[in-house]
């Protein structure tokens, strides 16, 4: 460990040893924290992916909700593909199994996971399971639809003389939702 004072007039560093203890109030043995801890890797690693899709459709909601389409001069080809895409992305954010359903459950599990000092309850692996591979299919849904249904979006978009949809654009958000 290093320990500096932070001010660069006065700085000076000094090395200490750190000696990590476990918290004597904890019952379970090192073989119990090693498996929690290894499945809470495992949820984390899992959860990034979902929170990474989920920023990005996220932000390509935000930018289509910015499209106008009031004034009655859009394009009738923007609007189907406007409206197409809406449909597109709340079938892969909403419901019981949905994007956002198991981000959310999968965040849950997580903290049930990390908080005991005991191995993580059955019911926490079987929700684990099942919402693992449902994001796993959205997360797939959603590649899907950025290779397709975006470019579709985008060449609408384009002829309507428009500003294409970018996701390249959001990678700073990502990055803080995928760390929240």
């Amino acid at each position: 460990l290093k320990v500096a004072t932070g001010m660069p007039e006065d700085s000076w560093q000094q090395d200490h040893p750190i000696k990590v203890v476990m918290d004597p109030r904890c019952a379970c043995t090192q073989a119990v924290l090693e498996t929690q801890y290894s499945f809470a890797t495992e949820i984390y690693t899992k959860l990034l992916a979902g929170r990474r899709a989920m920023a990005e459709l996220e932000s390509v909601q935000s930018q289509m909700r910015k499209i106008d389409m009031s004034d009655g001069s859009t394009p009738g080809d923007l609007a189907a593909a406007v409206r197409d895409a809406q449909k597109q992305i709340a079938a892969i954010r909403g419901g019981e199994s949905g994007l956002a359903s198991c981000v959310a459950a999968l965040g849950a599990v997580l903290r049930v996971t990390e908080s005991g000092d005991r191995e993580a309850p059955a019911s926490s692996h079987a929700i684990y399971d099942q919402m693992s591979r449902a994001e796993q299919a959205k997360v797939s849904e959603w590649q899907q639809f950025k290779k397709a249904g975006l470019d579709a979006l985008n060449a609408a978009l384009a002829h309507a003389h428009r500003e294409p949809i970018k996701i390249a654009a959001i990678e700073e958000q990502v990055q803080y939702a995928m760390t929240r």
